[in-house]
């Protein structure tokens, strides 16, 4: 299946058009299914950024650590 038992998950822009009800019962099944996995999420939407324990931005053309 798409989500399996796996150590490392890619997730882009996961949640878009997807309306807010939703999104929160997704992100609260992620948020405990994901535990001690590693999710490379990207994202424009600073509210999914509660999945993640480190959250890095482009500024200009460095990635830095917030």
């Amino acid at each position: 299946g798409l989500i399996g038992e796996n150590e490392f998950y890619l997730m882009d822009e996961p949640f878009n058009g997807i309306d807010k009800k939703n999104k929160i019962l997704i992100m609260d099944f992620l948020r405990d299914y994901l535990k001690g996995a590693t999710l490379i999420l990207v994202t424009h939407n600073e509210d999914e950024l509660s999945l993640v324990e480190k959250s890095y931005r482009f500024v200009g053309y460095e990635l830095v650590r917030e």
